[in-house]
């Protein structure tokens, strides 16, 4: 089986990249100028930011799957069906980390971190500062009481690697 996962990648991930693989399995990962020359034998293409339309797929005659990331975006669906390519997306795959930004973002936002950051950085004095300090829990409304009850009430369950939530006794979070 030869995967060829088509993109730019720092070294570190590239060697988490070939540790996801079984050890019998051929992985090769190239930048987009190298794909066409690995495409001819390649039985799966993971590609990153690549147009995958029927140009590129006529130079991959044994090729059997196209996986994307969150969509079809870069897919022509159209020229997979005739070359008999299934195309499968991993939606979702990132939903919890951008969920995590955008909480992040939010808290940075609601407790003014890119202000605070820049008067230390510039060693403001201690008078200057027009800061007061928030605390979102209790002060936003029904929406972010539930917001911060669900926030605070996540643990890690590191044997699944995945964020669950605890209920209180009345099985509510």
């Amino acid at each position: 089986m030869k995967v060829v996962i088509c993109g730019e990648f720092p070294e570190k991930a590239e060697e988490n990249i070939f540790h996801s693989f079984p050890l019998s399995w051929e992985v090769h990962i190239v930048p987009p100028s190298g794909l066409a020359s690995e495409l001819s034998n390649a039985d799966i293409l993971i590609p990153e930011h690549v147009e995958i339309n029927a140009d590129l797929l006529s130079k991959a005659p044994k090729l059997k799957l196209v996986q994307t990331g969150a969509g079809y975006d870069n897919v022509d669906l159209k020229a997979c069906t005739e070359f008999g390519v299934q195309a499968c997306n991993a939606a979702g795959v990132n939903a919890y980390a951008v969920a995590e930004h955008v909480m992040a973002l939010i808290l940075s936002w609601y407790k003014n971190i890119p202000y605070l950051d820049h008067f230390l950085k510039d060693r403001g004095e201690a008078d200057q500062l027009d800061y007061t300090g928030a605390e979102l829990y209790g002060n936003a409304g029904t929406i972010s009481h539930q917001l911060t009850r669900r926030i605070f009430y996540v643990e890690n369950n590191r044997n699944h690697r995945s964020w669950t939530c605890r209920k209180n006794r009345r099985g509510v979070l």
